[in-house]
């Protein structure tokens, strides 16, 4: 199985990330990321079968909900360029994302996943400007999910 740990975004913070993406985005030679497909990220597993062990250690994290600010457009540059929503600096976001890293330390002991919080919305081999969105969009954390990613879609196997 190939898992990844993440923030699943409210359906608020998602109808906001595809204004964005028709905003900046809607270019030829750049396909948006689906809907159901945007998320934030904590940690990348990648292959394993350790699936019931990740899920139990990731069951002992608790954390209070907290606010993040969604405030850029930025991109990647290798074969394809991605698109990203950069995330405003979030104490509480760099701690879940070490907490869940932690856990499964354990599990995975050569796990090597460095946290650049942001979120995918386009993909593409034309490069756009980007820029700052203006107001940032605030984006309420609460859970978190651990998903497999299979044939292209992303599978919630547990919420946290």
């Amino acid at each position: 199985m190939k898992l990844f740990v993440a923030v699943k975004l409210s359906e608020a913070a998602l109808d906001r990330l595809v204004e964005i993406q028709k905003r900046y985005l809607n270019h030829p030679g750049i396909k948006t990321e689906p809907r159901d497909k945007m998320h934030l990220t904590l940690l990348y597993i990648g292959e394993t079968e350790q699936y019931q062990k990740i899920a139990n250690v990731l069951n002992d994290i608790t954390f209070a909900s907290f606010e993040i600010g969604i405030d850029s457009v930025g991109m990647f540059e290798n074969r394809n360029t991605i698109y990203w929503v950069g995330i405003q600096n979030s104490p509480d976001l760099y701690e879940l994302s070490k907490a869940v890293s932690d856990s499964i330390k354990p599990v995975i002991p050569n796990l090597n996943y460095r946290f650049y919080p942001h979120i995918t919305i386009a993909r593409g081999k034309r490069k756009v400007a980007t820029e700052f969105i203006g107001h940032p969009v605030a984006v309420n954390i609460k859970e978190f999910v651990l998903f497999e990613s299979r044939e292209g879609a992303y599978i919630p196997l547990n919420i946290y």
